[in-house]
């Protein structure tokens, strides 16, 4: 399994927040991405991906409480992820400690992982770095695929897009310019739209799939709004 191959993984856990932060951090690895929202959808799921063979590289199951009412199908689950699977591919159980003794001391540490809640990009990263995948960490036109970076294939039509080249936004978040603040950066292109100003964005900006990912990935080093501004107008003065 490799980076030049985007995984297909499935996300199988009843949380909408842990659904989201996994949904969001791992986007930049694939867009193939299937979460289930209960363990019935999700062994539903697992047994029509081995009926059509297009079968998931990873799996991702939070496992529910003790005496929860499907924990016969999360047990279903895990015997068809760790004994009965067709294809090769990988479990990440999402806070284990309650998984039955015969899965937990048998099989986990197995080739399968334990992610332990707050989730985060640097504890996926460890997780995935045994499995030779990388998340990579991508600037605003990477994610965006828009084409408006210098060389990329819209600028001639739309220019080169004022965050590819704001050298005072450079390494903020780890991005190339301001490639990780763009939101900050004005005349961006934003819903089809040059946008001018921040003031006159932001509002869409929290709305935006790559403003979530950075937000998700940087957790509490994210830096204000305020801050980013201050420190790109004071490079902008030197």
């Amino acid at each position: 399994m490799n980076n030049q191959l985007a995984p297909n993984i499935i996300i199988i856990a009843e949380s909408i927040t842990t659904s989201t932060n996994l949904l969001i951090l791992l986007s930049p690895l694939s867009r193939d991405i299937t979460t289930c929202s209960t363990y019935a959808r999700g062994l539903a799921a697992l047994q029509q991906a081995d009926a059509t063979g297009d079968h998931f590289d990873i799996i991702f199951m939070a496992y529910p409480p003790r005496h929860h009412e499907q924990e016969d199908i999360a047990i279903q689950i895990l015997t068809m992820s760790f004994l009965q699977h067709a294809s090769p591919h990988h479990t990440i159980i999402l806070e284990s400690g309650l998984m039955p003794p015969r899965f937990s001391e048998k099989y986990i540490g197995e080739g399968d992982y334990i992610l332990t809640r707050p989730i985060t990009r640097q504890k996926l990263q460890d997780i995935l770095t045994p499995l030779h995948l990388i998340l990579p960490i991508l600037n605003c036109w990477e994610y965006m695929q828009c084409g408006r970076e210098p060389g990329g294939r819209h600028v001639e039509e739309f220019g080169i897009c004022p965050a590819a080249v704001d050298q005072s936004g450079n390494n903020i978040h780890s991005g190339k310019n301001a490639g990780r603040v763009c939101w900050a950066s004005a005349g961006t292109l934003c819903g089809g739209m040059a946008q001018g100003t921040f003031a006159n964005k932001i509002k869409d900006c929290h709305l935006c799939d790559f403003y979530k990912l950075v937000r998700t990935e940087e957790a509490g080093i994210f830096e204000s709004i305020d801050s980013i501004l201050g420190r790109m107008r004071h490079r902008k003065q030197k």
